[in-house]
């Protein structure tokens, strides 16, 4: 009985311990795909498309960095009260 129960677990296609291997990489793989999907959808806008239809009004980067420019401008030049030499 002893032999006929281990030459039954011999004959199996594939041990055990290799199933979760095989699932790991499949998900490995999976996983880099999702993430090059992500990253194509990021690169070509999609992923804020919705938000920038909601958003008509949408001050332009050139204006945004005048105004910026402006503002350190501003910090810069007050007067700073001059240490004692």
């Amino acid at each position: 009985m002893n032999k006929s129960s281990s030459s039954r677990r011999s004959k199996s296609s594939s041990p055990a311990w290799t199933k979760p291997s095989a699932n790991l990489k499949r998900v490995k793989a999976n996983l880099k795909r999702y993430k090059a999907a992500v990253l194509k959808a990021a690169v070509d806008g999609k992923l804020t498309e919705g938000w920038r239809k909601l958003i008509l009004i949408v001050e332009p980067a050139e204006m945004i960095l005048k105004r910026m420019l402006v503002e350190r401008k501003k910090k810069w030049t007050v007067e700073k009260p001059r240490e004692e030499i």
